[in-house]
């Protein structure tokens, strides 16, 4: 399961301003069961699931041109930016401690 520290729904948006652009069906939970799936891998997966024979690409090249107009991309997810951190600094304590930088108890 992929830790997320952001919420986007920038992704999202994006990809429901290509559907509309390319006459696609937009179902907005099945994007969001993608989530962390290279945009490439999406556009080949949409196609394949409404039985579309074309290039992928072309999805790939809108979905990230409309992502890259999309000003606010997300906000971070405090409870899980907290849990991600707290990790992050336990791993850098215990890297400090096995390379004999510091000494302390962990």
């Amino acid at each position: 399961m992929a830790l997320w520290l952001i919420q986007c729904s920038a992704h999202i948006n994006a990809w429901q301003q290509t559907c509309a652009d390319f006459e696609l069906p937009f179902e907005r939970d099945w994007f969001y069961a993608m989530g962390g799936s290279p945009t490439i891998n999406t556009a080949v997966a949409l196609l394949k699931k409404y039985d579309i024979d074309a290039d992928p690409q072309l999805l790939v090249t809108s979905k990230l041109r409309y992502f890259d107009e999309i000003k606010h991309k997300g906000d971070i997810i405090p409870a899980t930016f907290s849990s991600y951190y707290s990790s992050k600094r336990r791993c850098i304590n215990r890297l400090l401690l096995v390379l004999d930088v510091i000494d302390i108890m962990l």
